[in-house]
């Protein structure tokens, strides 16, 4: 009995073995040919999968999932989005294309895996990026990417198991991420064109004192609004030109590009434009406005007839349309216009000189009255700014005419009071080798009547005492 149980377990032991080696006879080992014609099908439908930014699709050919890979696909898969920079990264991967390196592939039997390279490549554009340039538009940018010849490459290695059904799984997504680098590119489109400007506006011209901000005698006001150079951008605007609150001209639409300034001119049918307070609007194309300036024109045609020089009589004289008069210290006398001293000052193309004063021709002791024309309000800063100019000028050009440099000056403020009315006085202190020479300066009238007086002294002191007691006041 026991023997009948030996042999009994013997033969089941033998059918057992027989069996096993049945089932291996009918399942053999993959031929390497095969395996690596299956590895390069299944990188190619990988890399298929990546370009054509399918995530879930690349998800059912791995064993895992990737978020940031999801991120960079699904951000570079945006045609129609209102953010143009997704609309670039979604051009840039519609560029995407691959090779797979079929020398390359690799087998390991210890671990399994199968490994082959894929060699991705994009349109270069990273020219656009280094070089500060910005794209006007959407268009623009595709335009760009047309005429790009160069290619970025990223080469992935591809790393497979065969699963027991014979499909190979993709074992390593994450090192798809780079080949999706593009979706950080700091891709510029324009903005809008306010955002450019950079400054206010210029004006400029032969004509122009920017001490004074006015235009004497000029056929023309020439202007520049300060921008950024941004290298791609296209600047569309339009300007308007206005005098005394009214719109006189309107330009064409302007481009430019290139550049940092944008220009604006007016010229007028008269020979020289009138006087008055002129204003440059500037707009871009949708008609909103980047900047504007104001700039007074003086014309000597305009106040010629209204007011020319004047020689009184006596030492006193009330300004004319204003209630100020105006008393010279005794020892000095008003001059006519054939006085000598006085071809000298207008040749310097200044305001209109109204009166002139001295001791004789060869003492400092000085006054001299300018009509301003243009102006309204008297306490404006820049009538002063016009007044300090016109002093340097003349001490300038007197140190030339006797071959000596100009001297260091200080200049501070003082105050002038008539009746309601107080009046800045400017004190311009001139310091050379030869002694102190003092100029005070004041610019004053009535209503939009003005006059710069100069006041030429040897001292400070003696400057202030001058103009306290020239100003009176008529009833």
């Amino acid at each position: 009995m026991k023997k009948l149980k030996r042999i009994t377990a013997a033969l089941l032991c033998m059918t057992f073995a027989m069996s096993m080696c049945s089932c291996s006879e009918s399942e053999p080992e993959e031929d390497p040919g095969e395996r690596e014609e299956d590895v390069t099908e299944a990188a190619k439908t990988v890399s298929d999968l990546v370009i054509s930014r399918d995530y879930q699709g690349l998800c059912d050919k791995s064993d895992k999932t990737d978020d940031d890979l999801e991120i960079l696909m699904g951000s570079c898969s945006l045609p129609d989005s209102s953010n143009d920079v997704l609309k670039a990264y979604t051009a840039i991967a519609d560029t995407l294309d691959y090779e797979v390196k079929e020398d390359s592939f690799e087998y390991d039997e210890d671990s399994g895996i199968s490994q082959i390279d894929v060699e991705f490549t994009y349109v270069d554009v990273e020219d656009a990026l280094t070089d500060g340039s910005v794209f006007m538009e959407f268009m623009s940018f595709t335009d760009y990417l047309e005429e790009r010849e160069g290619r970025i490459s990223v080469t992935v290695t591809l790393r497979f198991v065969d699963e027991d059904d014979g499909d190979y799984v993709l074992i390593n997504i994450s090192d798809l991420e780079p080949i999706f680098d593009f979706c950080s590119y700091e891709i510029s489109f324009a903005q809008e064109p306010s955002v450019y400007v950079s400054g206010g506006v210029i004006f400029e011209g032969d004509t122009y004192d920017p001490y004074a901000d006015t235009y004497t005698d000029t056929d023309g006001i020439y202007a520049e609004l300060e921008v950024n150079n941004v290298d791609g951008f296209t600047w569309n605007y339009r300007y308007t030109v206005e005098k005394d609150g009214a719109v006189i001209y309107e330009s064409d639409l302007m481009v430019d590009f290139d550049t940092e300034y944008l220009a604006a001119s007016y010229t007028s049918d008269e020979e020289v434009i009138p006087s008055g307070e002129y204003t440059v609007n500037y707009y871009d194309n949708d008609g909103q406005l980047l900047g504007f300036g104001t700039v007074t024109v003086i014309s000597s045609e305009d106040s010629a007839d209204e007011l020319g020089f004047c020689c009184p009589e006596g030492n006193s004289i009330v300004l004319p349309e204003t209630n100020i008069r105006l008393t010279i210290p005794d020892e000095m006398s008003f001059r006519d216009a054939d006085y000598e001293g006085i071809p000298f000052i207008t040749s310097l193309d200044c305001a209109s000189l109204y009166l002139w004063a001295d001791i004789s021709l060869d003492d400092l002791h000085r006054v001299h009255v300018y009509y301003v024309p243009g102006y309204t309000g008297v306490t404006k800063e820049d009538v002063y700014q016009c007044g300090e100019s016109f002093s340097q000028s003349i001490c300038i050009s007197y140190c030339r005419s006797i071959g000596s440099f100009a001297p260091d000056y200080v200049t501070y403020d003082t105050e002038l009071t008539l009746g309601e009315d107080t009046f800045v006085v400017r004190i311009i202190d001139y310091d050379d080798s030869e002694g102190h020479r003092t100029d005070a300066l004041i610019g004053l009238g009535d209503g939009d009547t003005c006059y710069f007086v100069e006041v030429n002294a040897s001292s400070p002191e003696e400057a202030e005492q001058i103009i306290a007691s020239m100003f009176s006041l008529e009833s």
